[in-house]
């Protein structure tokens, strides 16, 4: 029995119960308790007016009322008919007892609430009142009234009932009501939990010694011995396996993802076909792809861990731990640490930790510690990552490359916001990684041995080589013999197929006229090429519009960004992961009606294509036409002049609006008005 009413410590084991009675076929319950109407927290006014309400003008000694005396003097908790089956032993009531567990199989569950059946009778008590009084006062005219007309009555003979109409009818509800009512009450006495009588039954819950429960057909030791099997494994001695080591039996039975993040934790870098070597056999490929993408990125063509998985939030004691031990690197800045260098790896084979150091501003032995797990050190090169690259895998999954190099450019755009990096960073990137990309296995760069009459090399700081931490070597001493190797590289990647659509470079000095190029699709292609190219257009002509609508002004660095953000959120075989060149951006905007800027850049801010569109208003555009043309003289301007300009072009305009215009298009630094998007960051 259940009071959801009532809290636990409130039950109802002090009201005085009246009487209980049961249905046990519907395991229905009703209990009559007592009210105190002398309580102060009785309200005898209401008390009165349910009364009278209930019972009327009966008599106190009248068997039909419903409350003993002039107040309502009891209340009734009863139960909805139970209808959910208890089979197969689902719940059961645990008694423990010397620490034993004693389950008692439980056939119904009830929970009582105040019932308010009262009320019912008081409606029927006033309609039978309203009908006696309106037939009293209609009897003497009832006589004059002459006989009721007799009326004819059909008899109908019924038949049989059908088996799937008798169905229906007992599935109806006034048959399942019917059935119901016709189940007698039971009158039973009430026991509260503390009684000698409940305390006795509770005893009977108890399992002796000699019963033995049915359902099992084995003995004890031998369940026990099926719950828990006893060990097979061989009891010779065998070397401890150390605690980086991971047992591969053990990690059999573990999930798939779980599988896959405790191989990623402990060797932080693997190739696919190494990872795929440790799963069991059989094991889809689909699904392994579909958990590494959640749990580690992709370097050179091999899966690297997440920095998440390497260094999580940690909480509060254990930062405090930290600090007394006055270690204060945060894991949010390890986290970007770790990016940035696993970021200059996807473009470079060998890094040099003070490069890195220098930009991310951290301890240099704290460095180390993250290239020690990924890469190693290569005398006179730095350091160099574990492997090749995994040309295999990327010609296999050219899908997964690319979207692992927008969510690159994602995480770029993040790590330039926090640590002092060039904005066009990431294009410089794209164009090493594919040089990377394509350069023979084979290639390794020849060991320079110094001559017999310098065995120790000075560098411009006066230390030798020797003297470098880790013996990396600065990139002053290795620039000319890099030098014509890199743009040898540089040249041949350019010129391949699978640059043409990616960077809009000219190649052998010169870039492709009009007639030969038209929106990336080459004279020489196929019809579905030029179908594919098609394609990107219309796809970019639409993202084009969307970005310089939310925007007055966008430079081609951040249309590329939102492009990158773009991609990453949609589909991996968009038409955008073809390529997309600075040219065929241009061809969009001007076929959505926008322009290019041809504005003057600060000394300090490279100059790159500027791109604007119109609003369709005849006077705003009107006065970003001005605007425009002033700034292709100067890359500053004053308020007044651009004022001027207007009023000799007969634009009137307020002080008010003036400013909200300006604010709308520029940056205003010391009293003077920059094109947005032209002032460094730091301004």
């Amino acid at each position: 029995m259940q009071y959801p009413l009532r809290p636990q410590n409130m039950g109802y084991s002090h009201f005085d119960h009246i009487s209980a009675r049961v249905k046990p076929q519907q395991k229905r319950v009703e209990m009559e308790l007592a009210l105190d109407p002398y309580s102060k927290n009785y309200s005898t006014s209401k008390g009165e007016q349910i009364a009278l309400n209930v019972d009327g003008n009966l008599p106190q000694s009248s068997a039909d009322r419903y409350f003993v005396g002039s107040k309502m003097d009891k209340i009734v908790l009863s139960c909805q008919p139970y209808v959910k089956s208890f089979t197969n032993c689902q719940y059961a009531i645990g008694l423990f007892k010397d620490g034993e567990l004693h389950l008692t199989p439980m056939s119904a569950a009830v929970q009582m609430r105040p019932g308010f059946d009262y009320l019912d009778k008081a409606d029927t008590r006033h309609r039978t009142e309203a009908a006696s009084t309106s037939f009293a006062d209609g009897g003497e005219s009832s006589q004059d009234e002459a006989e009721e007309e007799a009326t004819p009555i059909n008899m109908k003979v019924s038949r049989g009932e059908s088996e799937e109409f008798k169905a229906r009818r007992m599935a109806s509800y006034e048959y399942v009501a019917q059935k119901r009512e016709e189940e007698r009450w039971i009158n039973v006495s009430f026991h509260t939990s503390e009684s000698g009588l409940a305390e006795a039954e509770r005893q009977q819950l108890h399992a002796s010694d000699a019963q033995r429960v049915s359902q099992f057909k084995i003995s004890p030791q031998e369940y026990l011995q099926a719950l828990i099997p006893p060990s097979s494994e061989d009891k010779s001695e065998k070397p401890a396996m150390p605690d980086n080591v991971l047992s591969l039996n053990e990690l059999r039975k573990l999930d798939l993802n779980d599988q896959i993040r405790a191989l990623l934790i402990n060797v932080k870098v693997i190739r696919f076909n190494q990872l795929m070597s440790f799963l069991a056999p059989g094991t889809d490929h689909q699904a392994v792809l579909r958990s590494l993408q959640g749990m580690a990125v992709l370097v050179q063509g091999c899966w690297v861990v997440k920095s998440e998985l390497l260094y999580p939030d940690e909480d509060k004691e254990e930062l405090s731990r930290k600090k007394k031990s006055h270690s204060t690197v945060s894991p949010e800045l390890m986290r970007r640490v770790r990016d940035y260098a696993m970021w200059k790896f996807t473009h470079n084979k060998h890094v040099v930790r003070k490069d890195i150091s220098s930009i991310v501003q951290l301890r240099s032995d704290e460095v180390k510690e993250i290239l020690e797990k990924l890469s190693r050190l290569k005398a006179r090169s730095g350091w160099e990552f574990l492997y090749d690259y995994d040309r295999d895998f990327c010609e296999r999954h050219p899908e997964i490359v690319q979207r692992q190099r927008n969510k690159w450019a994602l995480t770029f755009h993040t790590l330039a916001q926090h640590f002092k990096m060039p904005k066009d960073g990431d294009k410089k990137a794209l164009e090493l990684e594919m040089a990377l990309m394509n350069q023979q296995p084979t290639d390794r760069h020849r060991t320079r041995r110094l001559s017999s009459r310098s065995p120790r090399k000075r560098t411009l700081s006066g230390r030798s080589q020797s003297d470098l931490s880790d013996m990396e070597v600065d990139a002053l001493g290795d620039k000319a013999h890099h030098h014509d190797k890199f743009h040898h590289e540089k040249q041949k990647i350019l010129e391949s197929p699978a640059c043409r659509n990616i960077l809009d470079i000219p190649i052998n000095g010169a870039i492709h006229a009009q007639g030969v190029i038209s929106n990336g699709c080459d004279s020489k292609d196929d019809s579905q090429t030029c179908t594919n190219n098609s394609k990107i257009m219309a796809e970019l002509e639409k993202f084009v519009k969307g970005a310089l609508s939310e925007c007055p002004t966008l430079c081609m660095s951040e249309l590329r960004g939102k492009m990158s953000m773009y991609t990453a959120r949609v589909a991996s075989a968009h038409v955008f992961n073809s390529g997309v060149s600075d040219k065929m951006i241009e061809d969009a905007v001007t076929a959505v009606g926008g322009i290019r800027i041809k504005n003057q850049w600060p000394p300090s801010r490279k100059a790159e294509p500027m791109f604007a569109c119109l609003t369709g208003n005849e006077r705003i555009d009107q006065m970003r036409k001005i605007l425009f043309s002033m700034f292709e003289e100067t890359y500053k301007l004053r308020s007044n002049l651009f004022r001027n300009k207007l009023k000799d072009a007969g634009i009137e305009i307020n002080e008010t609006e003036l400013k909200k215009f300006l604010k709308d298009h520029c940056d205003c630094v010391s009293a003077l008005w920059y094109l947005k998007r032209t002032l460094p960051s730091n301004s």
